[in-house]
């Protein structure tokens, strides 16, 4: 399951099967570029292996904004919450609404 983040932190998912989850977090996707170059995607360092990475989001989640606009909200948060790996977030979902409050220490 992918959400998008809102501005205030919030986010809301749903159909997300009963049980034990591993969360994710990341917000690399929206990491600006440094200043004269072209965001891309780059392969593992050699000897690293390719982590697990949600799938890109739909254009019309991508929220449109300028570059200058984009670096003043970009907050960056510790890789580790990007691999499902090492993140370390777990939760046990249940039936019914739920709330969780993901802790990024």
């Amino acid at each position: 399951m992918t959400s998008s983040i809102h501005e205030d932190g919030s986010y809301t998912v749903s159909r997300v099967p009963v049980g034990p989850a591993t969360i994710t977090v990341s917000t690399s996707r929206f990491r600006p570029p440094p200043k004269g170059e072209k965001q891309m995607m780059m392969p593992p360092p050699k000897g690293e292996k390719q982590t697990m990475m949600p799938p890109p989001l739909p254009p019309e989640m991508i929220p449109k904004v300028d570059a200058a606009e984009l670096e003043r909200r970009y907050v960056p948060i510790p890789e580790k919450y990007s691999d499902f790996q090492n993140s370390g977030l777990t939760y046990t979902v249940q039936s019914g609404k739920q709330e969780y409050n993901i802790d990024l220490k």
